[in-house]
């Protein structure tokens, strides 16, 4: 498919544009969206503050925008989704802990 097939389908409603290179045919949920970003980075990307207490099931911020930690490499925040820096951060299956991630309200 061509960009200019892409941009008509996108317009249309017939894809989403999830990130850069990145489509599908329907509006994702949270989990998709991370998987998407998962498929842009080329490698997985870990859930933080708001986005990973949703994935917990205790979201109190009702943010749209996904949180995840720097991966190293050159991501920038930009619409949608917020880069943090958590140097040292313990993971736990691509989120940080339950604990930690219910600390960073307090």
């Amino acid at each position: 498919m061509t960009r200019q097939q892409l941009g008509v389908q996108v317009k249309r409603g017939g894809l989403v544009r999830f990130w850069y290179g990145v489509y599908a045919v329907t509006q994702p949920n949270l989990l998709q969206r991370l998987i998407a970003l998962d498929i842009f980075m080329g490698r997985h990307v870990v859930a933080c503050l708001g986005t990973a207490a949703a994935l917990y099931g205790f979201d109190l911020e009702a943010t749209s925008a996904l949180h995840v930690l720097d991966p190293g490499v050159r991501m920038r925040p930009t619409k949608g989704l917020r880069v943090r820096q958590r140097t040292g951060a313990l993971l736990a299956h691509h989120l940080s802990p339950a604990a930690r991630t219910a600390a960073a309200w307090n």
